[in-house]
C-alpha cells in the first residue's frame, strides 16, 4: 500500500469547522488518557494484582520459551496470567471498555466526530495501556492541541469518504480537493479506482507561520508507480560508506564525498535564535518564577505568555517541521541519484 496527500481548498467557515473537529478529537483523546491513567493507578494499588505480577516477573519461567517449560511451570504461569487478566478486566482496562467509555463522550461531539473515529482514538490509547502493562512504558501521555495532527480512520466506508477525486465528504460536509497537475499524480489518478483501490482516507493538518493547512491522505492498494527510469545497461555496482554527517560513494566511473543535508545547519541557527528570544520574553514577564541565579523555581507556576511569544513558539515548531522535511527530501534525492 502507498499514500497520496492532497491539500483542501477551504473557506473561512470550513476551516473553523475542521479546527473544531481536531479540537474535539484531541479533547476526546485526553479524556481517554485521563480515564485509563486513573484505572491504571487503581490497578497498581491492588495487592492481589501486584503480588501476581511480582511473582510472574521473579519466576524462572518468565525467561524461558514456551517449549522449554515443564508441566508445573506451565500451570503456575497460567494461574498468574489468569489472575492478572481478571484484574485487568475488573478495572476496565480492555479495548472494549475504552470503546464503551469513548462512545459516551462521542455523543457530546457527534456533529464533529463520528463513532469510528472515536474508536480509533480508543485503539491508540489502548496501545499505550498495553505498553504500560506488558512493556517498558511508565505512564500514558496527554497530547497538546498543536501536536494533534490527524484524525484517525478505521475504514473507507465511514469518516472521510471520496465521492470524486476532487471532492471529499466529512461529517456531511463536502470539501474541495486541490489536485496538482503533475504528470506522476495524474497517472496515479487515472490508474486507480475509487471503489476498489482506496483502503481508507484520513484528515491531516500541517502547521505554517500563517496557521494550519488541511490535507486529505488517501491510502491506496498496491505499489506506488516508479518515478525513476533505470539506465538501459542495467547500471553498475556502487560502494557506499556512511558517516555521521557525510557519505562516500565509489563506482567504476565516479567517486563522490558529499555532506548529508548540508543546509540543516541554517535551520538550527534560526531555531536557536528564536528560542533565545522566547527565553528572554518568558524571563521578562515571569520574574517571580526564577531564582536569582537564573534557574526556574521548583513546583508549579503560572506562566504569562505574550502574543509575540506565542507567535515565536509557532515559528520554532514550523522550523523544526521544515528541517525534518528538508533532511528527508535531501536523503531521498541522494538515494535517487545513486
Amino acid at each position: 500500500m502507498y499514500t497520496v496527500r492532497f491539500q483542501l481548498e477551504l473557506s473561512g467557515s470550513e476551516k473553523r469547522f475542521l479546527s473544531k473537529s481536531f479540537f474535539y478529537a484531541n479533547q476526546m483523546h485526553n479524556q481517554l488518557v485521563q480515564y485509563a491513567t486513573n484505572r491504571l493507578n487503581a490497578l497498581f494499588h491492588d495487592t492481589e494484582y501486584v503480588d501476581a505480577r511480582k511473582a510472574y516477573g521473579e519466576a524462572e519461567f518468565s525467561k524461558k520459551k514456551g517449549s522449554e517449560l515443564s508441566a508445573s511451570e506451565k500451570k503456575k504461569k497460567k494461574e498468574l496470567s489468569n489472575i492478572m487478566c481478571i484484574k485487568q478486566k475488573e478495572y476496565n482496562l480492555t479495548k472494549t471498555s475504552l470503546c464503551k467509555f469513548v462512545s459516551k463522550e462521542q455523543k457530546k461531539y457527534k456533529n464533529y466526530i463520528n463513532s469510528h473515529q472515536a474508536q480509533a482514538e480508543a485503539d491508540a490509547v489502548y496501545k499505550g495501556v498495553e505498553k504500560v502493562l506488558f512493556g517498558d512504558g511508565r505512564h500514558l501521555h496527554y497530547r497538546r492541541y498543536n501536536s494533534f495532527d490527524c484524525i484517525k480512520q478505521k475504514c473507507a466506508a465511514t469518516g472521510v469518504r471520496l465521492s470524486r477525486w476532487d471532492t471529499i465528504c466529512f461529517m456531511k460536509h463536502y470539501f474541495k480537493v486541490r489536485i496538482p497537475e503533475d504528470e506522476y499524480i495524474q497517472n496515479i489518478i487515472s490508474s486507480s479506482d475509487l471503489k476498489k483501490d482506496v483502503v481508507y482516507s484520513f484528515l491531516k493538518r500541517i502547521e505554517f507561520n500563517s496557521g494550519f493547512k488541511y490535507y486529505v491522505v488517501i491510502t491506496l492498494r498496491g505499489d506506488a508507480p516508479k518515478r525513476i527510469k533505470l539506465s538501459e545497461d542495467g547500471g553498475h555496482r556502487t560502494g557506499v560508506d556512511f558517516g555521521t554527517s557525510t557519505i562516500a560513494t565509489v563506482s567504476n566511473n565516479e567517486v563522490h564525498l558529499e555532506e548529508l543535508a548540508p543546509d540543516s545547519v541554517n535551520y538550527e541557527k534560526e531555531i536557536r535564535h528564536k528560542q533565545n528570544l522566547i527565553d528572554a520574553s518568558m524571563r521578562k514577564h515571569n520574574p517571580e518564577n526564577y531564582n536569582k541565579n537564573g534557574t526556574v523555581k521548583k513546583g508549579k507556576h503560572k506562566w504569562k505568555t505574550t502574543k509575540r511569544c506565542r507567535h515565536l513558539k509557532r515559528q520554532v515548531r514550523v522550523l523544526y517541521r521544515k528541517q525534518s522535511a528538508y533532511i528527508k527530501t535531501s536523503h531521498h534525492t541522494f538515494i535517487n541519484k545513486l
